[in-house]
């Protein structure tokens, strides 16, 4: 708890001493409107940061003493998950990336549908992060041996086996001098496996041959 304490405070004094130059930046003499426009638009992209650190922190909250109500109802994963992609295909796209998702199942399971799509939200928001520009990424969905398995592949740089676990605890980054740029606050991957566990599954990666990572979620799946 102490250094989950620390490292929140350390994570929120970032976003915020950022705004605060920005401000001072902005009344050290006169500028033009379009100085000021862009002076606006970095803080209130430092207050989206913000916001979306502190509804991540919340969620972690809820989660460590119980207090998240589930809500299960019957789900169809193929457009849930074309909903989702539809969520994030703005951030592709300014990365020029595309993200390609086919169903080849009928596939309906009873879940959380918000758990669902915070764990698919976050483990796209890392694919698009940490893929180049016009990448592609890959999203399956399948049953095999009475399992559901949801896929996200990546073409980053890959996670070598000694942090594949590491990289799921709270506020960790393997690349820590890279995540400000990429806007990360190491709280992504350790929402999604919060997420999923609530739901019993599980949440796996593993590198691809062809480079890049695939992560995976995985439910026990009973025709309904």
């Amino acid at each position: 708890m102490k250094q989950f304490t620390a490292d929140a405070a350390h994570e929120l004094r970032t976003p915020l001493t950022a705004i605060r130059s920005i401000g001072e930046v902005g009344l050290q003499k006169p500028k033009k409107e379009k100085n000021y426009r862009e002076i606006i638009g970095s803080m209130l992209e430092e207050n989206d940061r913000l916001t979306h650190l502190i509804d991540s922190l919340l969620f972690l909250t809820h989660v460590d003493v119980k207090q998240y109500a589930v809500s299960i109802e019957k789900t169809d994963i193929p457009s849930f998950i074309l909903n989702v992609i539809d969520i994030m295909m703005p951030l592709a796209e300014d990365k020029q990336q595309r993200i390609f998702f086919h169903p080849e199942q009928d596939i309906s399971i009873m879940s959380d549908p918000v758990l669902l799509r915070q764990a698919l939200i976050n483990l796209l928001d890392n694919a698009i992060k940490y893929s180049p520009d016009h990448s592609e990424i890959k999203v399956k969905a399948y049953v095999m041996e009475n399992t559901l398995y949801i896929d996200v592949s990546d073409q980053g740089p890959g996670i070598p086996e000694t942090y594949r676990e590491k990289i799921f605890e709270r506020f960790y980054r393997l690349e820590k001098s890279h995540a400000r740029t990429k806007g990360g606050s190491g709280l992504g991957l350790s929402i999604a496996r919060q997420a999923i566990e609530i739901l019993g599954g599980k949440i796996k990666v593993y590198n691809n041959e062809e480079g890049g990572s695939t992560f995976t979620l995985l439910f026990n799946y009973i025709k309904s």
